[in-house]
């Protein structure tokens, strides 16, 4: 139910027109940077977003369309922006919320705090990272 009703949410963003304007209005700034750090700063927006909104695919419906349409006004392939958002919508490393630590929370060992600590280290590696890691695969796999 929650997969079908991303999906049918993302479809209407993007036949709405919804997606080019969040595009424009919510990531018009970063379309004049390079594209590295274009990719870095999707990349944190989607380990941050995931303090707000613990459900990845609805943060994959609602960003997705934008970065297609993103992708489209600057002239590139829009894989390149979707990737690092994937890959990083499935990082949830400032709370994990799955449900080993939700189940193991309640034994009392540690509180949201002590999880949030070594993820904030290992989400600005992440974000470092991904960049990197995007520019180094994307000609060799035909992205650009």
């Amino acid at each position: 139910m929650v997969v079908g009703s991303a999906n049918s949410l993302g479809v209407l963003l993007w036949d709405q027109g919804a997606a080019s304007w969040i595009a424009a209005n919510c990531l018009g700034g970063i379309a004049g940077l390079p594209l590295w750090l274009m990719i870095a700063v999707i990349s944190a927006f989607t380990v941050a977003v995931h303090l707000i909104i613990p459900v990845n695919t609805a943060i994959v419906a609602v960003m997705l369309p934008a970065l297609v349409a993103l992708a489209g006004t600057i002239g590139t392939n829009a894989a390149i922006l979707a990737i690092p958002m994937g890959f990083s919508v499935s990082a949830a490393l400032l709370l994990p919320l799955d449900p080993v630590s939700l189940v193991s929370y309640n034994s009392g060992y540690y509180k949201m705090g002590d999880m949030f600590k070594p993820g904030i280290f290992i989400s600005i590696a992440w974000v470092i990272i991904m960049p990197l890691i995007m520019l180094a695969i994307a000609r060799p796999i035909g992205l650009m």
